[in-house]
């Protein structure tokens, strides 16, 4: 598990996590290029929610994620932070479910 530098997850929002995710991936020399253009048009749009959901839902990007992670394993993801979070940012439960999937495949590319 990356070390995810939050004292406070359960008082975050959404908006203040995908922010969080992002400065952290630049602090370790990874610039989530895309995960940028969809949250701010998310956080514009008001729809934020819909777009994080589709990110974690996507099968397509995972083999994206699980390559980042292998390059650079103090990256963090959306995912890893909706699997801390007791409510889950208040997303689906197939969100969440999928969210935790996602974090524990991750760890386990980061411990190897």
């Amino acid at each position: 598990m990356p070390n995810l530098n939050i004292e406070n997850l359960e008082e975050y929002g959404l908006i203040r996590a995908v922010n969080h995710v992002i400065e952290q991936n630049i602090g370790v020399g990874f610039t989530p290029t895309i995960f940028i253009q969809i949250v701010r048009r998310g956080i514009a749009e008001g729809d934020l929610d819909i777009r994080i959901s589709k990110l974690v839902l996507d099968v397509g990007l995972l083999e994206y994620l699980e390559r980042t992670i292998q390059q650079n394993p103090r990256v963090i993801t959306i995912e890893d932070l909706i699997a801390e979070k007791k409510d889950g940012f208040g997303l689906s439960s197939e969100v969440i479910r999928q969210a935790k999937a996602r974090a524990a495949r991750f760890n386990q590319i980061r411990n190897n």
